[in-house]
């Protein structure tokens, strides 16, 4: 029995020793009862400690000790210390910092903050979603590291070479230190996906700027058109409120790319430091705020035609009637090829410029009228043609390229001849084909302004009345 005893005691020593997880009970237990006779660091900063080669057989760490930016490289015995709670708890994370070398080594979800990795060999690793924050990789090998969804919040890069990097959607801010880091190309996207630069190799400084002014900007996406003045108000106000509040600060537009399908992207400068969520958050409610008022702006024009029109419409019926009463009496005069007809009804009288080649007096008689029959005008053709003269004038007083701005007339002279019978299936196809090169033409403009919005807004009541 006490042999068995002996052999069990030496196994499970010896797998203790070689940090079995079955037996890791065991282990925490016996350095807990150890580290009462070695140094405590319970609670101490230790941050910017150098432990380079130092022996740490039995010391006690704890999640209460400040071990950021702590160098272990090359500490010995360090596996023999209490280390419950700390980065150095995990075997993987604890050999990476003391030997410095990772190469294609696998450190996926792994807590490395505030890890001291300068001038480590980390070329080919998988950091995925790997906690950097707070860690310092100055001048360390990430050449084709996966370093994609890491938190890298506070890191210093500087040195780094980061040659054929995955950086998809890795998490950085201003604290980030990418300045003096290096890298002949990087992928944006896994499996080597969405090189920068396309081809070629980064001049020196521009891996970091890329990402820096990455980081001083904030993306605005809309994926239905985007009405400009509605966007440019609102980017006017904020920007004020921005101004107001710090003398030094500004935002400006930095770029406006069309993405096709209505989808446009804006990007805006913003200050360091600025809250990023905030700012996008308040710039999208202006936004919408100003969207409503706009439309109904618009709404309440457009309802102020359609009574135009049907007051229109009604003074064509009275005429009618009044032509088909007169017609019934016999006729005293006919005067032919005469621009104009007069209506002499004895107390009053009653004129009609549209008639041709007669004019009516009203006596007893029938009249005669050759080719005088007045149509009334399509109404939704009216709305067209202001609506299409109105573009005309936008589209020639853009600051569009010349040949952006010539297909984009000869567009509008289309629809005007489509105008006439809007709804037909034929019509509606031009009609769809013209809106496509007006998306284009106002992605051609350099610089947003209200004319754009002005564009957009016709171009979609213009659509509208096709039927699209």
């Amino acid at each position: 029995a006490t042999l068995i005893q002996l052999i069990l005691s030496v196994y499970i020593a010896y797998r203790t020793k070689k940090e079995d997880e079955q037996f890791d009970t065991y282990r925490k237990f016996g350095l807990s009862l150890s580290s009462l006779f070695g140094t405590n660091f319970d609670g101490a900063n230790l941050a910017d400690a150098v432990f380079n080669k130092a022996t740490l057989k039995y010391c006690r760490f704890s999640k209460e000790t400040i071990l950021l930016r702590t160098c272990f490289k090359n500490a010995e015995n360090l596996k023999f210390a209490r280390l419950t709670g700390t980065i150095l708890e995990n075997k993987a994370a604890r050999e990476l910092l003391v030997s410095g070398i990772g190469k294609g080594q696998s450190f996926r979800e792994l807590n490395l903050k505030g890890a001291y990795l300068v001038g480590a060999d980390l070329s080919g690793a998988d950091f995925h979603e790997a906690d950097f924050i707070g860690a310092t990789l100055e001048n360390a090998n990430l050449k084709d590291a996966n370093l994609s969804r890491i938190q890298a919040l506070g890191v210093e890069f500087k040195g780094a070479d980061l040659t054929g990097a995955c950086l998809e959607s890795w998490n950085i801010d201003a604290t980030t230190q990418l300045d003096g880091a290096k890298a002949d190309y990087v992928y944006l996207l896994s499996n080597k996906l969405e090189r920068r630069p396309a081809s070629g190799h980064f001049g020196e400084g521009e891996f970091a700027k890329l990402f820096n002014e990455v980081l001083d900007t904030v993306d605005f996406i809309f994926r239905n058109g985007i009405d400009w003045q509605a966007f440019m108000t609102s980017f006017d106000n904020l920007r004020e409120k921005v101004r107001v509040e710090s003398e030094d600060a500004d935002i400006s537009i930095q770029s406006i790319t069309n993405k096709g399908d209505g989808v446009f992207v804006v990007k805006v400068n913003v200050p360091i430091h600025t809250d990023k969520p905030e700012f996008h958050s308040s710039l999208t409610k202006e936004y919408e705020t100003n969207l409503k008022l706009i439309e109904a702006k618009y709404q309440a024009q457009l309802e102020f035609k359609e009574k135009e029109i049907a007051i229109y419409r009604e003074k064509s019926i009275e005429f009618k009637e009044i032509i088909g009463t007169l017609a019934q009496k016999p006729i005293q005069n006919i005067i032919y090829n005469e621009p104009k007809a007069e209506v002499d009804m004895g107390d009053y009288s009653f004129s009609a410029g549209n008639l041709s080649n007669a004019v009516i007096n009203v006596g007893d008689g029938n009249v005669v009228n050759q080719n005088s029959t007045v149509a009334a005008p399509n109404p939704d053709e009216i709305k067209l043609k202001e609506l299409l003269a109105k573009l005309q004038q936008l589209i020639e007083k853009s600051d569009a390229p010349p040949e952006e701005k010539s297909d984009a007339l000869e567009e509008v002279k289309e629809l005007t001849v489509a105008a006439k019978n809007p709804k037909e299936e034929e019509k509606k196809s031009r009609a769809r084909r013209a809106i496509k090169v007006f998306k284009g033409f106002i992605a051609s403009i350099p610089k947003a302004t209200e004319t754009i919005g002005e564009i957009m807004t016709l171009s979609a009541a213009i659509g509208k009345l096709f039927g699209l």
